[in-house]
């Protein structure tokens, strides 16, 4: 996902390689969660690797009812997500850090 916060407010889709369900010790810092599936991708082809916050990705959250593709994901399956990023404000700036952003998808499918 990089330069993320070109997108934030956009209807935008984009595939990502899904690493698996949650998260670690992070969430999706002030993002709105509520009835949504919580998950980690990474770039396409990109290895996860694991993050001194214990994250081994991306965050994302995608709405429950637009999530099979997610759940029936694999690690390492590829996926289309549509939706945008949302970044965590922090003392009255967006805040940078990994936990901060988060692509929120309204919708998920398999890569073809």
């Amino acid at each position: 996902m990089s330069l993320p916060q070109d997108y934030v407010g956009c209807d935008i889709e984009v595939e990502a390689q899904f690493v698996g369900s949650g998260w670690s010790n992070q969430s999706c810092l002030n993002s709105p969660a509520d009835g949504k599936i919580q998950f980690q991708v990474t770039e396409p082809g990109r290895s996860p690797t694991a993050t001194p916050l214990g994250s081994f990705g991306d965050m994302a959250l995608v709405a429950k009812g637009g999530s099979d593709a997610v759940m029936a994901a694999k690690p390492g399956d590829k996926i289309i997500l549509r939706g945008g990023m949302h970044f965590a404000a922090y003392e009255g700036t967006t805040y940078a850090g990994q936990g901060s952003k988060c692509f929120v998808a309204t919708s998920s499918k398999p890569a073809q």
